[in-house]
């Protein structure tokens, strides 16, 4: 029972103590106060010597500023940018004008460095609220029109460090000091819609869609059946020049050698050849490379009977010229052979002897050999490798069997 008394007698001494305390503050706030009635009252800014001179590094990262006499509209500022709260539309002047030549102008022709401005910076605006202080934009600048203020730049503008608003919109600088009437004379001048007038209708828009006024409207797309219905309607494609079927010509396993019969069977159609000239001028265009075997000369043969379909004629569904339908090309091989399976020699665990044993294996059944030619080669490539083993023999007598 003690405890609980004295509990309540402590819980009263701290309350008249942390009151006893306030009390005090209050009648003598204006000598025992310590906090600023900002903003009537502020805090001088502190002077920062770190070993180094002021104008090597930056006093304070301040708020933004252009000088924008000096700027170009090249929009290297907004590109560099992390979080895009740079805007800025400019107008292409004339290439025989100068722009504070134009009617009416009040800009100048040139930067203080000397360059031309071929750009009317018609908005040039920074949000503040979105600025990270990164300082990005100024060093991308050839001009060097944009700078953090105060620091090494104090001479151009000082320190502003407080900038607060109540007010998000007043956080939104606006340097651009080209009239309205500027922009929209030089709009109609190059024929080009004014960028102000533009952007004033979608903030428009967008404000009287948010308030209800207006319902936006949102395109849907169209049903698949639809979509099907327009493409059955199209007009067929009617070829403009004569195309011919150079499938044949897929069976050239060398993609330069193959490249080049067909650059000059496809320029052989257009000058109106029949099928027979094209083949002999491809003959002619690969012995004059030194290019054609016998191999590539009977493959060639084989243009001589393609169909050249003349301009005028509709092409497949499939969007290619409508041609025979080649024979498949069949692979040489010994008789009573059957199909080669490859994943036989998954079993041999070295990587490099395995890609090159299916490699040998591939190559000389294409050109018509048999397995046993096969396992010669590459029993013979694998030995000059140092990797014909007794797992490779293996698994090559399973593939010969």
């Amino acid at each position: 029972m003690s405890r609980y008394f004295q509990n309540i007698g402590d819980a009263f001494a701290t309350l008249w103590d942390g009151m006893r305390v306030t009390m005090y503050h209050f009648l003598r706030k204006k000598n025992l106060t310590v906090t600023l009635q900002y903003p009537r009252e502020k805090w001088p800014i502190p002077d920062r010597h770190i070993g180094f001179e002021e104008k090597q590094y930056n006093v304070i990262r301040s708020r933004l500023h252009v000088d924008i006499d000096d700027c170009i509209g090249c929009m290297q500022c907004a590109r560099a940018c992390p979080v895009a709260c740079i805007k800025i539309d400019t107008i292409k002047i004339p290439k025989d004008a100068e722009l504070g030549a134009l009617p009416g102008s009040t800009q100048t022709s040139t930067t203080s460095q000397g360059s031309p401005k071929r750009l009317l910076v018609a908005r040039f605006d920074i949000d503040m609220a979105e600025c990270m202080y990164c300082n990005l934009c100024t060093y991308n600048c050839p001009e060097d029109c944009i700078f953090m203020v105060g620091g090494p730049n104090g001479h151009r503008h000082p320190i502003d460090y407080e900038f607060a608003e109540r007010n998000r919109n007043k956080l939104v600088y606006q340097f651009a000091t080209a009239t309205d009437a500027e922009v929209e004379n030089l709009s109609t001048t190059v024929g080009v819609p004014n960028p102000r007038t533009k952007r004033n209708e979608r903030i428009e828009h967008q404000r009287k869609v948010a308030a209800g006024l207006v319902v936006e409207e949102t395109v849907e797309a169209p049903p698949k059946a639809e979509k099907a219905a327009e493409a059955k309607a199209k007009p067929e494609r009617v070829l403009t020049e004569p195309k011919m079927d150079l499938s044949a010509l897929s069976a050239i396993d060398d993609r330069v050698i193959r490249g080049l019969a067909k650059k000059t069977a496809m320029a052989a159609v257009r000058e109106g050849g029949a099928s027979a000239e094209v083949a002999e001028k491809v003959k002619q265009a690969l012995e004059e490379a030194g290019k054609l075997t016998a191999d590539i000369a009977e493959i060639v043969a084989q243009l001589a009977s393609a169909e050249i379909q003349q301009p005028g004629a509709a092409p497949t569904e499939e969007g290619k010229e409508a041609s025979p339908p080649s024979e498949p090309k069949e692979t040489p091989k010994e008789a009573g052979e059957a199909e080669v399976d490859l994943t036989i020699l998954n079993d041999i665990s070295d990587r490099m002897a395995r890609s090159k044993a299916k490699a040998i294996l591939s190559k000389t059944i294409r050109e018509g050999g048999s397995v046993k030619d096969a396992g010669q080669e590459i029993r013979k490539v694998l030995s000059e490798m140092d990797k014909l083993d007794s797992e490779v023999e293996t698994v090559l007598s399973q593939l010969e069997a």
